[in-house]
């Protein structure tokens, strides 16, 4: 079972009370990101709370320059380590519709599906080599 914040600190909270929060409850927690604003505000705003906060993000090999500049400025900003899984869409997403067609939502387009897969197979390949607390 997973342990959700209150609902009081849910209904008014600032990201740093829910960041506080999570890492006093969580011995690992990881934040994904894309480094657009909103995760480059986490990314900031976490580094306050925990400075050895781990930092993972998918590269489906057509992130664009722009991204993988901001990734190195987040490390050098920050002195972390940013975590980059490389994903395979096509190959990952032909595995995952051999085993099971019906895996993803028929309301995901075809286009979608193979980047979609390919992320939660690496998620998935994450968390299963670090312990959940859940």
């Amino acid at each position: 079972m997973i342990a959700l914040p209150p609902a009081e600190l849910l209904a008014n909270a600032e990201p740093e009370a829910v960041l506080r929060w999570t890492y006093e409850r969580f011995a690992k927690v990881a934040i994904v990101a894309s480094f657009q604003a909103e995760s480059s505000v986490i990314i900031d705003i976490a580094s306050r709370i925990r400075p050895d906060l781990r930092v993972l993000t998918l590269d489906t090999g057509r992130l664009p320059q722009q991204t993988h500049d901001m990734i190195d400025r987040v490390r050098e900003r920050y002195g972390i380590e940013v975590e980059e899984h490389r994903v395979v869409p096509h190959a990952v997403a032909s595995r995952c519709f051999q085993c099971n067609p019906r895996s993803l939502s028929p309301s995901v387009s075809h286009h979608q599906r193979p980047a979609l897969s390919s992320s939660l197979q690496v998620v998935a390949r994450v968390h299963g080599a670090h312990q959940l607390d859940v």
